[in-house]
């Protein structure tokens, strides 16, 4: 509510949530909801700067072209190797580095059919493995030397399009020239024995084949887990668990309407390590725990969705347009969508269940591992890694200085008044000069405009925070620009005014 001082009253605006679906229209429950919020994620506390994707230090591009990437790293503790591959679609060869992408080596398997995307690696016990759709399953074990070369996995297994680790066996799905609707399991507790389903050799393995609801479309995804397995189609989502004996999983299909999608436009789904799993469609944005699933942008950012990832862009036409990766960065615990038809990168924070946007114009594939050094300082634990489409260098997400763009919706400051701006300034800590303050005004509902032009820049004063600025209008909305940091909080706008009259 205003405070008094004098004829001058005062009101805090915090910043809401990002909310561009509402089109900038006052909205009285949410006065300081954000239209546009760009390098910046929101905490409990406000929001603070989102960092950016940096070189690591010696970063060397991974093989011969600029195309699109399928990222991994994995940790093999016995020998304390560190493991990054990275699949290069230009020249179908999969790299390996273990000094956090200093040198990279070709470690494409020696014969075979190319290997292409999309695709996806996994681990299972200490071996790594690749599947994708043109060539059966390939792997070796991460405790070799680095540059040994990736290998047929044992047993013949079937071609497929997915697959993942669940509980102790190998769960491949989308059998290509099999039953693409089908998922197929590993002896228990053997990566490389793939026994003929339905047989006796099968069944005292505990390996199965099993086919899903075909209305639901072809089997997209599988999603490992400790506990459960989860397959995703097109269409539909089943969950797999594990009973043992001859039925070893029983599967229960929860949902028939939403899936891993089946327009040109999805990202593989990305878990937060407790068992929910993220992902967007060409329909909207979902998280699933294997029992139910959840639309997270509902009312929030529909149009933001359709217009900055669903979009198409014809200067990416080389790159493919869907299976966009995805990373959970555990330490901001923000989910993080690569996007390659867009320089706008999703990010959402489960904690508060906002979004916002990065704006990183060479996102290829995100992807999660542990670092010790990076360019601009040392991180340590896990981290948000990307490989830069440009340079095709191993990039982490670890240094400051992401372009802000936070854009409120239009305030009505007094109810039912107009009223003459005086001045405002930022409510947080660290806001200093590398921030702009702007507004503008709208005399009418039909004035109000969504877009990032006709701001008027808040004069700098010699003295206090206040910046000045006149305006007579019921109306006004404010955006933030500038560079930011993860030191900085930005919570909110104090606006000074004087009342106006009657809003006729």
């Amino acid at each position: 509510m205003p405070s008094s001082s004098g004829s001058e009253q005062f009101v805090d605006i915090y910043f809401g949530d990002l909310r561009p679906d509402l089109g900038g229209a006052p909205n009285p429950e949410m006065p300081g909801y954000l239209v546009d919020a760009v390098g910046v994620r929101l905490t409990p506390n406000g929001y603070r700067g989102m960092p950016v994707f940096a070189d690591m230090a010696s970063a060397a591009a991974i093989g011969g072209a600029t195309s699109f990437w399928i990222p991994a790293y994995f940790e093999d503790t016995a020998s304390a190797r560190r493991c990054f591959f990275a699949l290069n679609q230009a020249d179908a060869k999969i790299y390996e580095s273990q000094d956090e992408g200093q040198t990279w080596a070709d470690v494409t398997p020696a014969a075979g059919t190319a290997v292409d995307v999309p695709g996806v690696f996994f681990t299972f016990e200490t071996d790594v493995i690749y599947v994708c759709y043109t060539r059966a399953p390939i792997s070796r074990t991460l405790s070799v030397a680095v540059g040994t070369d990736f290998a047929n996995l044992g047993g013949s297994p079937p071609i497929a399009r997915c697959g993942a680790q669940v509980r102790q066996h190998v769960v491949l799905g989308g059998l290509v020239g099999v039953d693409e609707y089908a998922v197929q399991t590993s002896a228990i507790g053997n990566d490389a024995d793939w026994p003929t389903p339905g047989s006796a050799d099968a069944i005292s393995k505990e390996s199965i084949r099993e086919t899903l609801p075909q209305a639901l479309g072809n089997v997209r995804a599988v999603l490992g887990g400790e506990k459960i397995g989860i397959v995703m189609q097109n269409y539909g989502i089943t969950r797999m668990t594990y009973e043992g004996g001859d039925t070893v999983y029983s599967f229960d299909t929860f949902e028939t309407k939403v899936g891993y999608g089946s327009g040109a436009r999805n990202s593989t789904p990305v878990s937060d390590g407790k068992g929910v799993w993220y992902w967007y469609n060409d329909n909207g944005f979902y998280a699933t725990d294997g029992y139910s699933v959840n639309r997270l942008d509902n009312a929030k950012i529909e149009d933001a969705v359709f217009n900055n990832l669903l979009s198409y862009d014809s200067s990416k036409t080389a790159l493919p347009i869907d299976d966009c990766l995805s990373a959970y960065d555990p330490h901001r615990h923000l989910v993080i969508f690569g996007n390659h038809q867009s320089n706008y990168q999703l990010t959402y924070a489960p904690a508060v269940g906002s979004f916002s946007f990065m704006n990183e114009t060479t996102v290829s594939g995100v992807f999660v591992g542990l670092s010790t050094t990076s360019s601009s300082g040392k991180t340590y634990g896990p981290t948000v890694f990307n490989i830069n489409d440009s340079s095709r260098k191993l990039q982490m997400l670890s240094a400051n200085g992401a372009a802000v763009t936070m854009q409120t919706g239009y305030i009505e400051l007094s109810p039912g008044r107009r009223v003459q701006l005086q001045a405002a300034y930022l409510i947080g800590a660290g806001v200093g000069s590398n921030y702009t303050l702007d507004y503008k005004a709208a005399a009418t509902y039909q004035a109000i405009d969504l877009s990032s032009s006709g701001f008027s820049t808040l004069a700098s004063s010699n003295r206090g925070m206040k910046q000045t600025g006149r305006g007579d209008a019921p109306f006004f909305a404010f955006k933030v620009t500038g560079t930011g940091s993860e030191a900085h909080l930005l919570r909110g706008v104090r606006v000074f005014f004087t009342d106006a009259g009657p809003s006729i």
